[in-house]
């Protein structure tokens, strides 16, 4: 990942939101800000929490430490996925002033930090605003440490602190545009079917990596429902035929 390049654009699969193959972490030791920027489609599907979380875990090892940031202060998710407490968080580095180190979650012992989004904020537009954020960011690049803003793309507030990042990547669930910004990665879901199982890595849930690394599950896929009606009707049928035969005159 190089910013300032030419724009990158990658399609993973939606049920299973690996990394791509060629996705690399920035360039050099110094500490980085990665801004995610999710579209509303795309949080609404769910695969670009789980996309994140794997990019994290992907990216973190002994010479890169990676912390990731629940930056959507309206329906913080992250969490969840990576099950850890979400009792303080981001909302309280900017309502009440927490360090950052009180509210670091570790998601695995060999693998990246979670910043969730913690108690929820009045305002949350506002608060994408906060002139705190600079203070958080140049805190962790001091630190030598890659964070990963995760951040809803539909918001104004996220848009701006999405300028202040080394890098952006873009989540989408629809195509790229046609002519992406050079610098800019697009990283777009398709349905599995449209989807070639090669060239992207997905992690199963529970089982480390050969880093050592834990990643989140994937979506689970709601099972097909046909063949339901059909089976219905042969239970029908089969009662109507026992309610005849008991009826026949003996």
């Amino acid at each position: 990942m190089t910013p300032g390049g030419s724009a990158e654009v990658y399609e993973i699969a939606r049920d299973v939101p690996g990394v791509p193959d060629g996705l690399e972490p920035p360039c050099g030791d110094a500490g980085q800000v990665i801004a995610l920027l999710a579209d509303k489609a795309s949080r609404s599907h769910g695969w670009c929490g789980h996309f994140a979380l794997a990019l994290a875990s992907r990216w973190s090892g002994p010479q890169r430490q990676v912390v990731i940031a629940d930056g959507d202060l309206k329906r913080g998710s992250l969490h969840g996925i990576a099950d850890v407490p979400n009792d303080e968080g981001i909302g309280d580095l900017l309502r009440y002033g927490a360090s950052s180190k009180r509210v670091i979650r570790q998601i695995s012992p060999a693998g990246p930090h979670l910043i969730p989004a913690g108690t929820v904020v009045c305002d949350p537009e506002e608060s994408l605003r906060d002139p705190r954020w600079s203070f958080l960011l140049d805190e962790l690049r001091g630190d030598g440490t890659t964070l990963l803003l995760y951040l809803p793309a539909d918001s104004a507030g996220a848009t701006a602190l999405a300028a202040e990042a080394d890098g952006i990547i873009h989540m989408v669930s629809g195509a790229p545009p046609n002519d992406p910004a050079p610098g800019g990665i697009w990283v777009h879901a398709v349905d599995p079917e449209l989807h070639p199982r090669h060239g992207s890595t997905a992690f199963p849930v529970g089982k480390d990596d050969h880093d050592g690394r834990t990643v989140p599950a994937p979506i689970p896929r709601s099972r097909p429902k046909r063949g339901r009606h059909l089976v219905i009707a042969m239970i029908v049928l089969v009662l109507l035929a026992a309610a005849g035969v008991l009826a026949w005159p003996g």
